[in-house]
């Protein structure tokens, strides 16, 4: 699930109600994995990387997302490599994507997610999309600079 943080400062809300301090701080610290964007900034994408962290081949992995229909795929990933691409800069949208691949001649299917941008990432630098394959089906997916 996507969240996004609004545009109300915690100084503004210990000024409007210095009584409830304690539950403010909770409150900071419940939403500090939560991603500020700066005026006029945004988000931007610029690449993506399947990477086989299991301990087997894989085949036909591909990245689809759901919104726009677009995919991104890899014919063959060897064990301990990745296949990555590259594109024109683009606001990043954090629409739902799901994964599939062949492994060991079973085929995996993920259900819809979305990639969080972490707290950490800079506005002014593009981010990569990073999808690790696993061994039995499971999956780990971040995004980086």
């Amino acid at each position: 699930m996507s969240h996004y943080c609004n545009g109300t400062s915690i100084e503004t809300m210990i000024t409007i109600n210095r009584f409830l301090r304690v539950p403010i701080v909770a409150l900071m610290l419940a939403l500090s994995a939560c991603v500020s964007i700066t005026a006029g900034g945004h988000y931007q994408i610029n690449a993506v990387v399947i990477r086989n962290s299991s301990e087997t081949g894989i085949e036909q992995a591909q990245i689809k997302v759901e919104k726009t229909q677009e995919l991104f795929s890899c014919g063959h990933i060897i064990k301990g490599t990745e296949c990555s691409t590259t594109f024109r800069v683009r606001d990043y949208a954090g629409n739902a994507i799901s994964v599939s691949w062949v492994q060991d001649g079973k085929l995996h299917i993920t259900g819809l997610f979305i990639m969080e941008i972490p707290s950490k990432m800079k506005a002014d630098i593009p981010m990569t999309a990073v999808l690790e394959i696993r061994d039995r089906g499971r999956t780990y997916s971040y995004l980086t600079q």
